[in-house]
């Protein structure tokens, strides 16, 4: 099985999910990149194309890559967003800035769920039950509850020790 995820915060965890499986994952963004503006080549094109899943943010983070999901998909490639499916939070007008960079739309929900563990939690879940569906082997949903009982169990640890500070 081999999977694409759009941005490394992704590509953590699929590839935990997909290695467990027994697959392979490619990261489309290199660590550092900006999601808003990345554009993917031609061979990272045909990369999704020729995936089983490819994993993408969705709620306006991957924007740049607008034409390549469009294309690809045109071409037989799925494209799985998974931030519309976790009862993302609103942002009001939509528009907030990133340190150093000017506005960014991304309209009324915020596209950032990483940030909360249980959403990230959740989202793996969600991940492992699309690998399942579309390769129909059940180890991959076995493979994302590991990963998402190995998230929660940190946001856990996480908060007992936060609990101590004044």
């Amino acid at each position: 099985v081999s999977v694409v995820a759009t941005t490394s915060m992704l590509g953590d965890v699929v590839g935990q999910i997909v290695e467990c499986g027994g697959g392979s994952v490619t990261v489309l963004m290199p660590i550092g990149t900006d999601p808003h503006d990345f554009s993917a080549s031609s061979d990272q094109v045909a990369g999704m194309v020729n995936a089983d899943l490819v994993v993408a943010n969705g709620l306006g983070l991957e924007a740049g890559l607008g034409d390549s999901f469009s294309n690809a998909e045109a071409d037989g490639a799925n494209i799985f967003e998974v931030a519309p499916q976790l009862d993302p939070i609103e942002l009001g007008a939509g528009m907030h800035a990133h340190e150093g960079e000017e506005l960014d739309d991304h309209g009324d929900l915020d596209p950032h769920f990483w940030f909360d563990m249980n959403r990230m939690a959740t989202a793996a879940q969600l991940i492992g039950a699309e690998l399942t569906q579309v390769t129909g082997d059940e180890n991959y949903t076995t493979c994302a509850d590991t990963t998402a009982s190995e998230i929660t169990a940190a946001e856990t640890e996480v908060r007992a020790i936060l609990e101590s500070v004044p």
